[in-house]
């Protein structure tokens, strides 16, 4: 299991020498022997369809191939969260001001060069698109700060009334502390609102986008800075970057896609860390080998379809427009973590996913963590189907245990401390 910090152990967080092998236990599941055997089989030419929370392009190993191709082909956000509806469109006033989405006003800098001089716009509400950890840290930040400001204003005004003499103005102080005890009690923090600007580059022939954080400011001046972002497309050589962070605060990556000759945006961000962890596993490509993943070789695509708006839980239109994407994009496999109880074999994923295998997409399905018993096993990996597929059960070594679970002592094989173990001790079966 490579966390995203191990991963990033290239830029000076963890060190390699310290890195603890049964964290990918490349060496428990004979990985390490066959790439030594056989160095050429190491994913290379293999296109990886990852059907998770996401994957970070940001994450190091994420960035090339062992051929130095790059590995991320396309992040794709199957779930709908990050739509932005661009179906409006303005051009700007005789004093050069955009009308937003919010209603502000932007003056629009010198370097935009739109076609036709036409612009894009909309909006987004940026909690859509963060992570349930990150929602939850932001509000408490945001809290801090609107206390800050409500403290210091409760504060001013209270002065001032002790001040006043006149009993009007008085009266009118009065009011304004009512309305700020009101807004305090009933607070409710909606997130950051995002102002989306859309423009067909005319020097490039090609979308450029702007995400702008609306903070009440009416009227938007062009000195200020507004960094523009492209599609992600790794075959294109372009100045302006296809991955970005939101902001400093946040530092959640995303990336765009331009759908319906733009009037759909789709901004791509993870809805948990999850996805990432995953592609690590399989197909991380850093300096040192010790923090490889299976695969180097392999290039990815990744498809959201734990959907941030319900906690990372998937839908069934989030799993099958990817599996539909994975076989029309020309993935050689599809890696599913999701999971759970299903009562029946026989519904549009199982069906989905044999077609897929028909089209000769090798399908990897994970059959859960739950067990050993009866009925541990859970949807689509391990209930009989899609056939033709690979359901993996979870597996847990002592070495895993150790570097996994801080364990003092290591247990003989096949003992563990607890029941949730896997399904049973090296599982894996073919849905046949």
């Amino acid at each position: 299991m490579v966390s995203r910090v191990l991963l990033r152990s290239m830029s000076g967080v963890a060190s390699v020498k310290s890195f603890p092998q049964g964290v990918l236990p490349k060496h428990d599941t004979q990985a390490a022997q066959f790439l030594n055997k056989f160095p050429q089989y190491d994913g290379r030419n293999v296109r990886v369809a990852v059907l998770d929370t996401g994957v970070d392009p940001m994450a190091a190993g994420m960035a090339t191939t062992t051929s130095g191709a790059p590995k991320m082909i396309a992040i794709i956000d199957s779930t709908g969260a990050g739509d932005v509806d661009m179906s409006v469109v303005r051009k700007v006033d005789e004093k050069g001001f955009l009308l937003l989405g919010s209603g502000a006003k932007l003056q629009v800098p010198s370097s935009w060069k739109p076609v036709s001089g036409e612009f894009r716009v909309g909006i987004k509400f940026g909690f859509d698109l963060f992570p349930k950890p990150l929602v939850e840290r932001m509000k408490t930040e945001r809290r801090k700060e609107w206390d800050n400001f409500h403290l210091n204003a409760f504060a001013a005004l209270n002065a001032q009334m002790n001040a006043c003499k006149d009993e009007n103005a008085k009266e009118d102080l009065k009011i304004q502390i009512q309305c700020l005890e009101e807004m305090q009690s009933k607070f409710d923090d909606p997130g950051p609102i995002l102002d989306v600007v859309m423009f067909r580059d005319e020097r490039a022939d090609d979308w450029r986008i702007c995400l702008i954080d609306f903070k009440g400011i009416r009227e938007i001046p062009a000195e200020a800075e507004f960094p523009l972002i492209r599609p992600f497309d790794n075959s294109k050589l372009s100045e302006v970057p296809q991955v970005r962070y939101l902001s400093k605060k946040d530092l959640l990556s995303y990336s765009v896609n331009v759908y319906n000759d733009g009037n759909v945006l789709s901004i791509v961000s993870t809805s948990g860390s999850h996805g990432t962890h995953v592609a690590g596993i399989i197909g991380a490509n850093c300096d040192d080998e010790l923090l490889n993943g299976v695969a180097p070789g392999c290039e990815f695509i990744s498809f959201k379809i734990g959907d941030n708006r319900l906690g990372t839980m998937e839908t069934g239109t989030a799993f099958c427009r990817a599996v539909c994407d994975a076989v029309r994009m020309k993935c050689d496999i599809i890696n599913i973590s999701y999971g759970e109880p299903s009562f029946s074999i026989s519904g549009r994923i199982m069906q989905i996913l044999e077609k897929a295998v028909e089209k000769g997409v090798i399908v990897v399905s994970s059959a859960g963590n739950d067990g050993p018993a009866i009925s541990s096993v859970g949807a689509p990996g391990g209930m009989g189907g899609p056939r033709g597929a690979i359901g993996v059960g979870a597996l847990v070594t002592p070495s895993m245990m150790k570097a996994e679970y801080a364990m003092y002592e290591t247990l003989p094989p096949n003992q563990f401390t607890w029941s949730s173990r896997g399904p049973t001790y090296g599982h894996i079966c073919w849905n046949l």
